[in-house]
């Protein structure tokens, strides 16, 4: 009976669904409810089911809560029977079936405002994508975008409500939530289906697909729907290989829009997918890319921006490797660049889950990439000291500037006088202009930049005279830093580096620098105080200790005349000697140890012998007196090795023709070798007495 009139039936039942009186309704969603189990698959049912799903969404939503539970239990068997219908082993009606419910399916019940529509379509058609096999190829440009973006809908509310909540609170918390989200999202059964249907898709498939992929990429809403849509287009990239090229390039436009987002989470997510997408990227498209994130990283300064630009070239290295040795000459000297940049404090987050920060993540890309630091460097050098100088000479960012100088001082330390003279020209003209600035966080490292460049050992013939022109005001420019009472001791001690290795005389000017930290040298202590006077008294210690390196470093070579000044601060070393602390007092011995050593008494006249003479009685007793010290070790070694220059600095000039000085020095050395204490130091000690004194006195 029911076979025989099914037409009949079914057509005045889905009257009934849009009936105006509410028992009519009620009564025929609960009449298709029964009358759908159980029936036959047969051709007028596949022809009427957009129909019978259309009503049937219609009722879902009524206003009479009995009709509504009624129109429940309908969709039910609704949905049972079209997904039997629609199975790969139907057939002819299993394609019809699939070619009129997903469209109805997909446009009406994903779509709807109405969230119990929502989730049966859903459901019905996540078994459908199951069971369809190939018969789904015609719809997969739309099924996929409408199960990724399903993802959302099934995430677990409570998530979206602690993110929700959450917000900009807590960082770290966020971060967590974020990977729990996209943990879920990669486990959704949706994702699997998704996954399933790459196994039908085609050139022919990409046409329509990518531009649907493309817009879930920019405008997906929620945090499991872009997470799902990066992950399908992974999955994508490794199935169809170069079939995607012709589209990798709007790919990666879209993900480069989502590295820019406020959540952690997308911009790794999209990161990660931007380092499959590129390796079936045309060479042109890579390049853009590459050139996008190198303007991110050196024009703006926002830390999330430089974190994306890292996790980005980080997975292409990572993924595709052979993309990142292809464009090595861009990604390499940018690496180069950012990896000399300030390392943050790991969070509790980082070290629970090992994961890397910014820096780290820099410092692999390099280190996997690149044949060695040094090797790198030589390879690479001409980009890198064109990005250094580009950085250093334009760049508005005061961090950046700090990485380039930090990067100067490792090109120049690393290669040496190998660093072309043009490239070390180069490199020099973009450092004196942000000396001669003003004043900011991190010019410290401008200061060791400069000392490096400075003190690399090229010949004079290799430089003309521009660049000695050059060399000598980056010098004086300098010297004058250390009158600024902002990082003085960097530039004190800079200047020290750059006057050992350049052959110039700029004794007055330091003398004219160090005289006023000389003379308000403190008496210092080496026992401990309270915390504020013991920081305190460590700031003059390493300030004086770095003036008297200073001058030490500024003796000019081989002098022949006894200047006043030289006088001047070695009286005043003399007087330092008996109150400073162990650390001034082991600088105060290596700079008259240079004094000695670029003293060129021979060629002294004879007026110029009689002041060194008797600068030389002031200092050798001074300096005898600590011969003795038992308490810091570094000083006793230290005037022992200024004893044995002053002694040693010309048959000329001798100090132990004053018998009183002569006989003090052999019974503070005989004593030094009766203490076991000293035993390091009683080689030397006997071969001084072995030379200077031919018979005990």
């Amino acid at each position: 009976m029911v076979a025989q009139y099914f037409t009949g039936i079914l057509s005045e039942i889905m009257a009934g669904l849009t009936h105006p009186q509410w028992r009519v309704r009620q009564s025929c969603c609960l009449a298709l409810s029964d009358f759908l189990r159980g029936v036959d698959i047969r051709r007028e049912l596949v022809e009427l089911l957009p129909a019978l799903w259309a009503a049937c969404m219609r009722v879902r939503d009524d206003i009479k809560e009995s009709v509504r539970e009624a129109a429940a239990a309908a969709c039910k068997s609704l949905s049972k029977v079209t997904i039997r219908i629609c199975d790969s082993s139907r057939g002819d009606n299993g394609k019809q079936a699939i070619a009129l419910v997903l469209p109805v399916i997909m446009d009406k019940g994903m779509l709807s405002s109405v969230s119990e529509v929502k989730t049966i379509s859903l459901a019905t058609i996540f078994q459908i994508s199951k069971n369809a096999g190939a018969l789904l190829k015609p719809h997969i440009a739309k099924l996929v975008p409408m199960l990724i973006e399903g993802l959302t809908e099934l995430e677990p509310k409570v998530l979206s409500y602690v993110s929700l909540h959450i917000g900009a609170a807590s960082d770290e918390m966020q971060d967590k939530l974020d990977t729990t989200r996209i943990s879920v999202s990669k486990g959704s059964p949706l994702m699997d289906v998704a996954t399933q249907c790459l196994y039908h898709i085609d050139s022919s498939v990409l046409d329509d697909l990518v531009p649907a992929l493309v817009t879930l990429l920019k405008a997906g809403v929620g945090l499991s729907t872009k997470a799902g849509c990066a992950q399908f287009i992974v999955s994508l990239c490794s199935k169809c290989g170069d079939d995607v090229t012709p589209y990798a390039g709007k790919l990666l436009g879209a993900l480069l829009s989502g590295l820019s987002s406020r959540s952690s989470g997308v911009r790794r997510c999209y990161a990660s997918c931007t380092g499959h997408v590129v390796k079936s990227a045309k060479r042109s498209s890579v390049e853009k890319l590459i050139a996008k994130i190198k303007a991110w990283y050196c024009e703006k300064e926002e830390e999330e921006l430089h974190h994306s630009a890292a996790l980005t070239l980080h997975s292409m290295s990572r993924n595709s490797p052979d993309v990142v040795q292809e464009h090595s000459s861009a990604v390499l000297p940018l690496a180069f660049l950012a990896m000399h940049s300030k390392p943050l404090p790991p969070t509790q987050e980082d070290e629970e889950k090992n994961t890397l920060d910014t820096l780290s993540l820099w410092q692999e890309i390099w280190q996997e990439n690149a044949p060695g630091t040094e090797g790198g460097i030589r390879v690479y050098q001409k980009e890198i000291v064109q990005l250094l100088k580009t950085v250093m000479s334009s760049s508005s960012s005061w961090l950046l500037r700090e990485q380039a100088a930090k990067g100067i001082s490792t090109v120049a330390t690393k290669l040496g006088t190998n660093l072309p003279i043009a490239s070390w020209h180069a490199l020099l003209q973009s450092v004196v202009p942000v000396l001669e600035g003003h004043m900011w966080s991190g010019k410290e490292c401008v200061y060791q930049a400069t000392a490096d460049l400075l003190a690399m050992p090229y010949p004079d013939e290799q430089r003309s005279e521009e660049q000695r022109k050059l060399a000598e005001k980056a010098l004086d420019v300098m010297l004058t830093q250390c009158k600024k009472k902002r990082y003085k001791l960097e530039a004190i001690r800079s200047c020290g580096k750059i006057l050992s290795a350049m052959d110039v005389n700029r004794f007055t000017t330091v003398h004219k620098l160090v005289m006023p930290i000389l003379s308000t040298e403190s008496t210092g202590s080496d026992s401990d105080d309270d915390g504020t006077t013991v920081e305190r008294q460590n700031n003059k210690d390493k300030l004086g200790t770095a003036a008297y390196s200073l001058v030490g470093q500024a003796w000019p070579k081989k002098f022949t005349v006894i200047d006043p000044v030289f006088e001047e601060i070695l009286d005043g070393a003399i007087d330092s000697l008996q109150t400073a602390s162990w650390k001034v007092r082991v600088a105060i011995f290596n700079c008259l140890t240079e004094f000695t050593k670029k003293c060129n008494a021979g060629r002294m006249d004879a007026e110029n012998k009689t002041q060194l003479l008797c600068v030389g009685m002031r200092l050798l007793p001074a300096v005898m007196e600590h011969l003795v010290e038992v308490k810091f070790s570094s000083v006793q070694k230290s005037s022992l090795i200024t004893v044995e220059c002053l002694l040693s600095m010309s048959d000329e000039v001798n100090f132990l023709d004053d018998r009183e000085i002569k006989q003090n020095l052999y019974k503070k050395l005989s004593y030094v070798l009766t203490l076991k204490s000293t035993s390091p130091l009683h080689a030397d000690i006997k071969s001084l007495l072995a030379k200077h004194y031919s018979r005990t006195s």
